[in-house]
């Protein structure tokens, strides 16, 4: 195989399980944002995207743990970027419909930190899974 399909073989899992990450957070952002107050939606944010960076850290390293040199690595880096893509958007969001910064820079650190901490949580329960299998 060539130096490009390689590439290609070990990032399309790994963006896969970034997009479903930040998919499935906004989609249960959104959601909530219509059905309860505001507040309560802030509040839930942190949970929403805890959940679905472990996911994203899982997900990569379900399947696909012998693809990667450090397989752990990889998983932070997925839960990271699926945290920073969803903050993003919010940031985005928010500005664009409502005219303020629902997420401020505190707050968007704080849901890195968490999306870090919680994709490597996933990773290392991918790997639990997979060596008992």
């Amino acid at each position: 195989m060539t130096e490009a399909t390689l590439q290609m073989r070990d990032i399309k899992p790994f963006m896969a399980s970034v997009a479903s990450g930040w998919a499935g957070s906004l989609i249960l952002v959104l959601f909530s944002a219509g059905l309860f107050s505001m507040n309560l939606t802030f509040k839930l944010i942190p949970l929403i995207l805890v959940f679905n960076c472990a996911m994203a850290g899982f997900m990569l390293l379900d399947k696909n743990s012998g693809l990667f040199k450090s397989p752990l690595t990889m998983a932070v880096i997925s839960g990271s970027l699926t945290a920073l893509a969803v903050v993003f958007t919010l940031i985005a969001i928010g500005f664009m419909y409502l005219g303020w910064l629902v997420i401020g820079p505190a707050d968007g650190l704080l849901f890195i930190c968490l999306g870090l901490i919680s994709g490597w949580m996933g990773g290392k329960l991918a790997l639990k899974s997979g060596a008992m299998r």
